[in-house]
């Protein structure tokens, strides 16, 4: 009786460089430079902005159509570029920057809840538009960014870079 050898399968390496976060290497380098940063800039919005934010995104009817339009180009930019790991994997880290104001508010009152929940559904569309902005429009990327005003710095600092 002969036994085969199993084929081994190549590891996964990543390159001796800091390439920022691995799981993004679908995107292009700035793109995924400036996504770091803004996922690390949310972590510095207080909990009075993320409700703020649930609030204003729940209100604006003509804002809701314009960021359903430019959802719709983002799944179709991800599909196109075969970016499903990668748009679980912003979403995921959207909601894990999320998870500590989530946590603090578990006690608050069902409204504010749900305010915080629609402005962790607006992040993780703003993240993925960062993310995509190689393949769509710049409208696109500043409609679902625009609720993060506070943090709009680090977008445009990051376009210096």
């Amino acid at each position: 009786m002969t036994h085969k050898r199993a084929q081994s399968l190549p590891a996964l390496t990543l390159d001796a460089q800091a390439q920022g976060l691995w799981t993004l290497r679908g995107l292009p380098a700035a793109s995924a430079q400036r996504l770091e940063r803004w996922l690390d800039a949310l972590r510095a919005i207080p909990v009075e902005e993320w409700i703020r934010i649930g609030e204003q995104r729940l209100c604006g009817d003509r804002a809701l159509l314009t960021a359903t339009s430019a959802c719709s180009h983002i799944e179709r930019a991800i599909e196109q570029q075969d970016l499903h790991v990668t748009a679980w994997l912003v979403r995921d880290s959207v909601e894990t920057t999320v998870y500590g104001i989530r946590q603090a508010t578990t006690r608050g009152p069902r409204r504010m809840r749900a305010h915080i929940a629609i402005a962790r559904m607006a992040a993780e569309w703003a993240a993925l538009a960062i993310a995509t902005e190689a393949w769509i429009s710049r409208a696109d990327v500043e409609t679902m960014c625009a609720p993060f005003e506070s943090i709009a710095g680090t977008l445009a600092d990051s376009n210096e870079s």
